[in-house]
């Protein structure tokens, strides 16, 4: 009696388990009015590796506990920049990497402008201060960072 109940359990399991739970013949319409749309204009005009000529970062900011990590870029070229792409290096006292974190963000910058730019900070134990931020007489166990600051690429608009 025991193994007629073992095995209709086993039958029951292995039929609910093979059981086929997806939508046969399921197709994407294809709208007539979608296919003669207009082809989107790329917003970017030109994407450019920068010189010192074309954009520069000042001001780096980072305070102790702090979760954002702040700077300064100006727009030195003759285009509107809407994109940038740059890389932070994070050096201790002696030079060496502790961390390298690459960022691509939105930055709307007319030209011969500067617009303060914020990313999330690379310091998620928030034990990490900037060098030239200040620092609270409490926080003994803080060690200062300092960075470098790269742009790599960025996007930029006639507009």
């Amino acid at each position: 009696m025991r193994r007629i109940l073992v095995l209709a359990i086993i039958a029951i399991a292995v039929a609910c388990a093979a059981q086929r739970t997806t939508r046969r013949g399921l197709h994407a319409k294809t709208d007539p009015k979608e296919s003669e749309a207009p082809a989107i204009k790329p917003v970017y005009d030109t994407i450019v590796a920068p010189g010192t000529d074309l954009v520069e970062v000042k001001g780096y900011d980072k305070p102790l506990r702090s979760r954002r990590e702040t700077f300064f870029t100006t727009n030195t070229g003759p285009a509107t920049i809407r994109r940038i792409a740059f890389t932070i290096s994070y050096y201790d006292l002696d030079k060496h990497l502790l961390h390298r974190a690459a960022h691509n963000i939105s930055a709307d910058i007319p030209p011969a402008e500067t617009r303060m730019v914020g990313v999330r900070s690379w310091d998620v134990q928030q034990a990490f201060y900037y060098t030239r931020s200040a620092v609270g007489h409490k926080s003994t166990k803080a060690t200062p960072y300092d960075v470098e600051i790269a742009v790599d690429t960025i996007f930029t608009s006639a507009k």
